[in-house]
């Protein structure tokens, strides 16, 4: 059995991979791809217990039946990790906000 990457929930076996993606169907973080390289990373230097917690929950509601899966990249982790700290109910109203401010 595997293990979720990101919350290291045990999972069964991973989605087919693509390209040099695994994907994961884990019942805490959803359905998501991770590349290779960030996984191979996290064996050495883990993130920390809240990065993960935060990552979790924010794939969780990304991870979407009907869209691509959500997939977490070196270049993307800074960003989902931003994201997972606004609040759901301002994150879809963000741009509108800021919208008329220069």
């Amino acid at each position: 059995m595997n293990r979720c990457p990101v919350c290291q929930t045990p999972t069964e076996d991973a989605v087919p991979a693509t390209g040099s993606f695994s994907a994961y169907d884990c019942c805490s973080c959803g359905k998501y791809e991770i590349t290779d390289l960030l996984e191979s990373s996290w064996q050495t230097v883990p993130p920390a217990p809240e990065q993960r917690a935060q990552l979790s929950r924010l794939l969780k509601t990304l991870s979407r039946p009907d869209e691509p899966l959500p997939r977490v990249t070196t270049a993307s982790l800074p960003h989902l990790l931003s994201q997972a700290l606004i609040p759901p109910s301002i994150r879809g109203t963000a741009g509108t906000v800021t919208d008329g401010i220069k």
